[in-house]
């Protein structure tokens, strides 16, 4: 991990507080894991090499919490103490999909179509107005393609 900046690195702009704020966080989470060529710890894909092979284990053991501690550093406090104990960045990364993805997709379907039928302009620019409403779709768009 020489000339690796990963103190610094931030996975997403904001940190994940549950199921409203997910789909994003994942997304842009996923991205940026990847950037980093770490993409193989939390999906799993990069197993654990046998205990005989101490130089690759010690590698993979630090690689492991790098990613580990990108996510568990996205994530607000109350959300982490329910993830911080997992041993592995991909079973993190399992174990936070699994409580956040909304299963029931029409709930959501609903609160956004509530939403963007009852969204003003209330002083915000047209542009701000406008971006709300195009984040909104987007959702939608991702939730039920046209």
């Amino acid at each position: 991990m020489v000339g690796d900046t990963s103190d610094n690195f931030k996975i997403a702009p904001e940190k994940l507080i549950g199921c409203t704020t997910f789909d994003s966080w994942a997304r842009i989470a996923r991205m940026s894991i990847a950037s980093k060529k770490k993409l193989g710890y939390i999906i799993g894909m990069k197993k654990a090499p046998k205990k005989t092979n101490a130089e690759a284990c010690e590698t993979w053991e630090e690689e492991n919490c790098t990613a580990q501690a990108w996510l568990l550093n996205s994530m607000e406090k109350y959300v982490r103490v329910l993830f911080d104990r997992l041993p592995t960045a991909a079973t993190i990364w399992c174990a936070v999909k699994k409580t956040y993805t909304v299963s029931n997709n029409s709930s959501r379907v609903y609160e956004l179509t509530r939403r963007s039928v009852n969204i003003k302009q209330e002083g915000h620019t047209l542009e701000v107005y406008y971006e709300e409403l195009q984040t909104i779709w987007q959702e939608l768009d991702a939730i039920n393609p046209p």
